[in-house]
């Protein structure tokens, strides 16, 4: 059964991620579509990604429905009109998207030393701080309406385990498990590790990564530790989840980003093509991104483990988030953030947001964003331009 989830969750992830690559997004089922002479393209649930990559290589698709293992390829005269009983989905490509970001209205909340973002709900997100709290935002409302205190030592990164509890990794060696129900302390995790980050895993279990170059694993539900593995004198600075279900991590003494096997739990690969601190972001396609201090950006295949992309920025690099899945924001050390479209693969805007570094980035939703950085909390407004 476990076997039959994975290979699932692996049609699905691929499945979005060609989504991402060709340029698709999906519109609301009430649009008109006038014409029903369509292409006709039959698919199977193995290669259903036939339909839209068809529809990328014809200069007159502009729009694709799909229903019953069946989709139709239109042109952009043409305006959907179809009473099918069965659910249908519908696409529409936009070869030459772009961005528009407004700077005005933009709301500042005087949070200090940001370094982390999670989504709780739909209406909250928390905010870690090198002050010692954790702070719940209603994303609505813009306010703080909740402050957990974390003893005296600093947050470093938040992750939400199991749709219930906020898991706060500090710099010491205690980690703090909230009921996010009602945001009361329900665990302490001690041990004899200072944690630097957080990975939630798919197995049931979160893994956190020490200075001291350990990787140690956690039970989810009795939050007992199952493992506790060296991998370097160096800290780990950065960890994220591959899509095959392997980690990425990188080194804060090196530069390096090492590969680590969850299968035979050790490192299987290591890329040196960064010459300090790094972080890291996964693709819907699967590919990884890699942004340093030394200024550099890099779109690897994780297939091979080659380099797609490499971009030489002339700011240091400190955290992403993704936009619909095809632009990267990419926030610097002198707090501008940059967009690059993943599809053109140029920089095709950038804003200075604050006068520091930008530690991290959180879309909310496809009209809003927020950022932190060592001053204060930003809420932006932004808009797409669907071509």
């Amino acid at each position: 059964m476990k076997s039959f989830y994975l290979i699932l969750s692996l049609i699905i992830s691929n499945f979005f991620g060609i989504l991402s690559d060709n340029c698709f997004f999906k519109i609301d089922k009430d649009t008109k579509i006038e014409n029903n002479s369509g292409l006709i393209v039959t698919f199977s649930d193995k290669n259903i990604i036939n339909c839209l990559n068809e529809c990328k290589s014809q200069e007159n698709c502009y729009v694709v429905l799909v229903y019953n293992q069946t989709c139709k390829l239109f042109d952009t005269t043409s305006a959907l009109n179809f009473t099918y009983a069965s659910d249908y989905t519908i696409y529409r490509k936009f070869s030459n998207p772009s961005f528009e970001i407004e700077l005005i209205p933009s709301l500042e909340i005087d949070i200090k030393k940001t370094r982390s973002f999670v989504r709780i709900s739909h209406e909250e997100v928390a905010v870690s701080s090198l002050d010692n709290q954790t702070y719940i935002l209603n994303v609505t409302s813009k306010n703080i309406i909740k402050v957990l205190q974390s003893s005296t030592d600093s947050i470093t990164q938040l992750a939400v385990l199991n749709e219930q509890f906020l898991v706060v990794v500090m710099d010491s060696k205690e980690i703090l498990i909230w009921d996010i129900r009602n945001y009361t302390l329900v665990h302490t995790i001690e041990t004899k590790r200072y944690f630097t980050t957080i990975v939630v895993l798919d197995n049931g279990e979160f893994v956190c990564g020490t200075k001291g170059g350990y990787l140690i694993f956690w039970d989810a539900i009795t939050f007992n530790q199952t493992k506790n593995i060296p991998i370097e004198l160096f800290c780990i600075y950065d960890l994220v989840k591959l899509q095959n279900g392997d980690l990425a991590l990188s080194l804060g003494g090196n530069g390096s980003i090492q590969i680590f096997d969850m299968k035979i739990f050790n490192i299987t690969k290591i890329l040196d093509n960064h010459e300090d601190v790094v972080r890291m972001i996964v693709l819907p396609n699967g590919d990884l991104i890699s942004g340093s201090v030394d200024r550099k950006l890099i779109i690897w295949n994780t297939i091979n483990w080659t380099a797609k992309n490499i971009f030489q920025l002339n700011k240091s690099i400190f955290c992403f988030s993704l936009i619909r899945n095809n632009y990267l924001l990419v926030g610097l050390g002198n707090g501008e953030i940059r967009i690059l479209n993943l599809v053109s693969k140029k920089f095709e805007h950038s804003w200075q947001a604050n006068t520091v570094r930008i530690r991290s980035i959180l879309v909310l939703n496809d009209s809003s964003l927020i950022s932190g950085s060592d001053d204060e909390v930003n809420f932006w407004n932004f808009s797409l331009i669907r071509n």
